[in-house]
């Protein structure tokens, strides 16, 4: 009876080791993950950061093009652009009074 005891205790001291063991291996995979996650996180921050600079680069030279290409327009052409104005301001006028 003696021998079932010290058995239990023995394998119930070994379980509780056991245990320990897993929680500290888990708790450096929880900080292993972590770091990578930080460090993935980071990359695609940086991924959209270098986009939408781009993006907005991109956006500005189109806008100055075409704002260059309707001044141009303007000065070449003036009584076509009023006409055209004149006319989109009766097509809008007429769609408001109804």
């Amino acid at each position: 009876m003696a021998d079932a005891k010290t058995d239990t205790n023995s394998s119930v001291e070994s379980l509780r080791d056991d245990m320990d063991k897993l929680r500290q291996d888990f708790a450096q995979l929880s900080q292993h993950l972590r770091g990578a996650g930080s460090e993935a996180a980071e990359t695609a921050r940086r991924r959209v950061e270098t986009t939408a600079k781009q993006a907005g680069d991109a956006a500005r030279e189109n806008w100055q093009q075409g704002c260059s290409a309707l001044d141009t327009e303007i000065r070449e052409r003036p009584l076509t652009v009023l006409g055209i104005a004149f006319a989109a301001g009766v097509v809008i006028g007429r769609v408001f009074v109804r």
